[in-house]
C-alpha cells in the first residue's frame, strides 16, 4: 500500500484578475514535480457575463469571489481538498514566485506551517501569502464558523489554537520588498529577498507590492528571472 502523502498547491484566484494566473502558468507552474498537484480556485461564476469555462487547472467554487469573501473561499477550498483525498495543502496567493521542486522536497510535514507574523498577540499567525495545513488541520477549519472580517490567516490560526495546533515557523517563505516599495513597513522582518539574490534555502517569494499593477508584474518577473529561474 502506497503511504506517500497526497499534496496540493491551492492558488487562491478570482475572475477579475486573470493576469496573475497567466504569470504563474508561464513561469513556475510547469515545474511542479510529478506527485504534487496544483489548482487555481475561483468563486462563483459571474452570471451577468454568461459565466466562464474553467480551464483544466481551475476549480470554480460556489462562494463569494471578492476579497471580502476570502475566508469563505479558503474554507471551501479546504473542503474540496479533503473531498479529493489530499493529506497536505498549501494555500498560496497569486503574487508568489515559488521554487516548486525545493518546496516539494522541503516543506514541513506538520499540521500547520508558514512564515510567522509577529504582530498578532498571544499566538503565532502566518503571513497569509502561503501556509500549509495537514488533513487534521483542514478538518478543523472546515467545521468552524467563519469570521466577520476577511483575514483568513488570522482566522485559521485562531481556529486551530484551541485544538492544540500551533504554527510551526518556516522562514523559507519570504517577503520580497523591492526598492520601489520602501514605504511599506514590515512589523516583523522575515529575511526578505532581493532582486539581486536569493535568501539562503528560500523556496517562496511574495512580491510585497499592493494591488495588481504593471510595476508589480514587472517585479514578479524580475524575481523569477534572477532568483527562481535556475536549474535545480
Amino acid at each position: 500500500m502506497d503511504s506517500t502523502p497526497r499534496v496540493l498547491i491551492a492558488v487562491v484566484s478570482c475572475h477579475a484578475r486573470p493576469i496573475p494566473r497567466e504569470l504563474l502558468r508561464s513561469t513556475w507552474v510547469p515545474r511542479v514535480p510529478q506527485g504534487i498537484d496544483l489548482r487555481f480556485f475561483l468563486g462563483t461564476k459571474p452570471l451577468e457575463t454568461g459565466g466562464f469555462v474553467a480551464q483544466n487547472d481551475e476549480v470554480f467554487l460556489q462562494c463569494d469571489d471578492s476579497y471580502n469573501g476570502l475566508p469563505e473561499k479558503v474554507q471551501r477550498i479546504f473542503r474540496w481538498v479533503l473531498e479529493q483525498g489530499y493529506d497536505y495543502c498549501m494555500k498560496l496567493d497569486e503574487d508568489v514566485c515559488l521554487l516548486p521542486e525545493q518546496w516539494a522536497k522541503g516543506f514541513l510535514r506538520v499540521d500547520f506551517s508558514g512564515l510567522p507574523n509577529m504582530s498578532q498577540p498571544g499566538y503565532l499567525c502566518p503571513w497569509g501569502f502561503a501556509y500549509v495545513l495537514s488533513r487534521r488541520a483542514m478538518e478543523i477549519v472546515v467545521n468552524s464558523d467563519l469570521p466577520r472580517d476577511n483575514n483568513d490567516e488570522q482566522w485559521v490560526a485562531q481556529t486551530l489554537a484551541p485544538h492544540g495546533v500551533g504554527l510551526s515557523a518556516d522562514i523559507r517563505y519570504c517577503l520580497h520588498t523591492p526598492k520601489c516599495n520602501k514605504k511599506r513597513t514590515l512589523r516583523a522582518p522575515p529575511r526578505p529577498a532581493t532582486s539581486e539574490g536569493s535568501t539562503t534555502g528560500a523556496f517562496a517569494y511574495c512580491i510585497f507590492i499592493p494591488g495588481d499593477s504593471p510595476e508589480k508584474q514587472a517585479e514578479y518577473m524580475k524575481v523569477w528571472e534572477k532568483t527562481c529561474n535556475e536549474p535545480t
